[in-house]
């Protein structure tokens, strides 16, 4: 096939095209195989940087939750302010993430997270806002019970020092007031509902025992009065402290810590899946590199020896015609053209 074509020139550029196809075959299974690779580090710096947002997010919420927790230890508007920035803080970050995300699963969490957020928020200003409302509860029941106070002392004061048994009920009531008091103030301080059904307890006693008073002294009987009112009062008053505190309660206990734990889980799963998408990615990139490298040496393999052979075959092509003339000239060197002409001649 190759002696049908007569011109040298054609047969060298037969070995060039053949030659610089296969060699653009080679780049280009060498280019896919690249680029295969080039994609897949891409996914893995983008798996990165939503890892490292995630925690970043994380971070900040952390950072608000134990702000949260310090107001609640504190009552500190400060504190409370404090957390709300914190917050603002965190929405800004998510709000330009979802505008940033183009991943359609992750766009759906940071969402679903600013959503909690917000949610989050709202509850908290529900907390600052009960535990102002049980601040001005506390302060009315301390205002009262030091009243309380004083109306038994001038009660005391009021009885005749020859009537002991007036006496002795006025402190007996006194010292039920003041266990009383000191089962609010314990309930107050550690919420512990046993200390509320304690003060119940103490406030029922007063009531089934009530001042002993001399209805021919006014002073004592508007005293006793004041003191009756002023019971109930205080009872109403602290019931009201007490359904604040439930509330307030539910809102930390419940609402807040649900929302903490969705918020840290939905994040922590992101970071779970690039963890898992990590591992499934690298190993695809290592076999992908493993599999164009494998692909480029059977390319390398396979071509070279077509090109030495078709060199070989249109290398003999060429230089067969060059050995027969060559041939033919020596003979003619040796006399063989002469008496081949004088043959011809004759």
């Amino acid at each position: 096939m190759l002696n049908k074509i007569s011109k040298v020139s054609y047969k060298l550029y037969l070995i060039l095209g053949v030659t610089t196809l296969v060699t653009l075959l080679i780049v280009a299974i060498s280019w896919m195989g690249i680029r295969s690779i080039q994609s897949g580090f891409d996914q893995f710096r983008q798996i990165n940087r939503n890892a490292l947002t995630a925690t970043d997010v994380q971070e900040s919420l952390l950072m608000t939750r134990t702000l949260a927790l310090t107001f609640r230890a504190t009552h500190s508007e400060q504190d409370y302010q404090a957390a709300q920035n914190q917050l603002a803080q965190t929405h800004e970050q998510l709000a330009q993430l979802i505008l940033e995300t183009s991943e359609q699963n992750l766009k759906r969490v940071f969402i679903q997270v600013e959503q909690d957020t917000n949610a989050y928020s709202d509850n908290l200003t529900q907390v600052e806002n009960l535990m102002t409302q049980r601040d001005q509860l506390v302060n009315q029941q301390l205002r009262l019970t030091e009243g309380m106070k004083q109306t038994l002392i001038d009660f005391k004061n009021s009885a005749e020092a020859s009537d002991s048994v007036q006496i002795s009920k006025v402190i007996a009531t006194e010292m039920h007031f003041n266990q009383a008091i000191q089962q609010l103030t314990n309930y107050l301080l550690d919420n512990s509902e046993v200390n509320f059904t304690t003060f119940n307890a103490q406030i029922a006693t007063l009531n089934a025992a009530p001042l002993p008073s001399d209805r021919r002294n006014s002073v004592q009987t508007r005293l006793k009065q004041q003191f009756e009112h002023d019971l109930e009062t205080l009872e109403s008053i602290t019931e009201q402290i007490h359904n604040t505190i439930i509330q307030r309660n539910k809102i930390w206990n419940i609402e807040l810590a649900k929302l903490g734990r969705s918020i840290s889980d939905q994040l922590q799963q992101i970071k779970s899946d690039a963890f898992h998408t990590q591992a499934t990615l690298a190993n695809h990139v290592e076999s992908v590199a493993d599999k164009a490298l494998t692909t480029v040496l059977l390319a390398w393999l396979i071509s070279m020896p077509m090109i030495l052979v078709l060199c070989h075959l249109i290398t003999k092509s060429l230089t067969k015609p060059i050995s027969q003339a060559k041939a033919k000239i020596e003979n003619m060197a040796r006399g063989h053209f002469v008496q081949t002409a004088l043959r011809g001649g004759q």
